[in-house]
């Protein structure tokens, strides 16, 4: 999934001049963000033991607040909306991909199945 949104970043900060163009770049990391949800609440929803109410609450409260943030810096006047999306998709999948490989319970977390849902 991190590869795809690789590409689909690279996509966008190299080839998008044109509306279809943008749309294909963008699509592939619109469809990994959301495909990624599910295994990502499932792991951080396992590794509370109470009190799962207020760590939903927290785990959704986090992509309104990245929406907010992210809306005030893609319209700053640094390098055009289209390149501000592409630095900040490129700044976000690194910060995943390292936390990734950074996480020392990652053998852990391999071990939750999305089957049983």
């Amino acid at each position: 999934m991190f590869a795809l949104c690789v590409i689909s970043m690279t996509g966008l900060l190299f080839f998008s001049h044109e509306p279809l163009s943008f749309f294909l770049s963008f699509l592939p990391f619109t469809v990994m963000e959301a495909s990624m949800r599910p295994y990502a609440m499932e792991m951080l929803l396992s590794r509370v033991e109470k009190d799962v109410g207020s760590a939903a609450a927290m785990i959704n409260f986090m992509p309104g607040l990245a929406g907010s943030v992210g809306m005030a810096l893609v319209v700053l006047p640094f390098a055009g909306y289209v390149m501000n999306l592409g630095f900040m998709m490129a700044a976000t999948t690194f910060v995943g991909i390292l936390l990734c490989l950074t996480d020392k319970d990652m053998e852990d977390a391999e071990g939750i199945s999305m089957e049983k849902h």
